[in-house]
């Protein structure tokens, strides 16, 4: 576990150092802070990971052009036959899809955090940065979703149908967010009734929902997630989801700055917490349906600095006091437990 905690500080100590110093050296420590994480994911062994030997495979596998419209994984597929192009060491895969995951987080949050050391903390202590060590096609269809919510800001459909379309690229289940957007932009107390008569629909008739969508969309492919089921899945996470949108709720009455953003990355993250519970009610594994949730709960890494910028100077001592080690014990406890990406191993091919 050493080896996060190192990357975490490291990342975290190199834009706090940039942002606090000139628009030049601001963007060298973005770049650092980008090297430091690609390089941290894209030179892991494929042991790191429980897809991670998946997606090696599927590499070795794309030696055609064709081969890449005959995956589900079309974004994946494509990097992969591009680098088999230069190399068959998958080495250069994981390299080449982390740069592209991660830039796209790390601008994300440059260009759209109040506080981006703080939503960089956020991104890596809650998750993200190592989901995509499993997850891979649908890590980056996420991040091009967090570049996308500047287009909720904007309330600009089509910039964000756009965002979603080259997200779908990577991995098609970004396609639900689509019909979410109308519920998103809301911002009015109406909103959470919606959203809890929807996720009490959603709980009750989660698995044939997802069925039907799946069959009329084409998506045979997924319906095998179904079938992923197990005892109390995923619901120590789900808790944890429903205490963070419990508390936006209650801190909703303390915004005053960023009002309007507050209350669309809150609904974002409630229709989040929705397809969680109902993924944990049906007993659905991790790595099936559940994950539709990451597209929208990532919008903690937005929604902590304005509750931040909304505290009192005091408040905001406390708040870093007990903030910062939760969510070090949360991501100890997280890391450990998921993914399979501990003990960190790096690529033979480099030691």
């Amino acid at each position: 576990m050493v080896p996060y905690f190192v990357i975490l500080f490291l990342a975290v100590l190199v834009v706090y150092a940039g942002e606090r110093s000139g628009r030049t050296v601001a963007i060298v420590a973005w770049g650092v802070a980008f090297v430091l994480l690609t390089l941290f994911a894209g030179l892991r062994s494929l042991e790191v990971g429980t897809d991670s030997a998946n997606f090696t495979r599927l590499f070795l596998r794309a030696d055609t052009f064709e081969y890449v419209f005959q995956h589900r994984h079309t974004g994946y597929v494509f990097v992969s036959w591009v680098t088999r192009l230069f190399t068959r060491e998958y080495l250069f895969v994981f390299l080449s899809f982390a740069a592209i995951t991660y830039g796209c987080y790390l601008w994300a949050i440059k260009r759209s955090s109040i506080y981006p050391t703080l939503s960089l903390f956020v991104f890596i202590v809650g998750g993200n940065y190592t989901f995509p060590f499993n997850a891979m096609s649908q890590g980056a269809a996420a991040a091009v979703i967090l570049l996308g919510i500047e287009a909720i800001y904007n309330q600009s459909f089509k910039r964000f149908f756009v965002y979603v379309m080259i997200a779908s690229v990577f991995h098609r289940s970004a396609i639900f967010l689509l019909p979410l957007y109308f519920i998103v932009i809301q911002k009015n107390v109406t909103t959470y009734v919606m959203i809890l008569i929807i996720g009490t629909a959603v709980a009750l008739f989660f698995d044939r929902i997802l069925a039907t969508v799946l069959t009329a969309l084409a998506f045979e492919d997924y319906l095998h997630y179904a079938d992923w089921r197990g005892d109390a899945v995923g619901l120590v996470s789900t808790l944890y989801l429903a205490a963070l949108g419990l508390f936006y709720i209650v801190f909703r009455a303390r915004v005053r700055e960023y009002r309007p953003e507050y209350d669309k990355l809150l609904n974002m993250f409630l229709l989040g917490v929705v397809i969680a519970a109902a993924a944990a009610y049906h007993r659905f594994s991790g790595g099936g349906p559940r994950r539709l949730s990451f597209f929208l709960s990532i919008s903690s890494v937005y929604l902590w600095p304005i509750v931040y910028k909304n505290l009192t100077n005091n408040e905001r001592l406390v708040f870093i006091a007990s903030f910062v080690p939760l969510y070090l014990l949360y991501y100890y406890m997280t890391t450990t437990a998921f993914g399979d990406v501990v003990p960190y191993r790096i690529n033979p091919i480099v030691w």
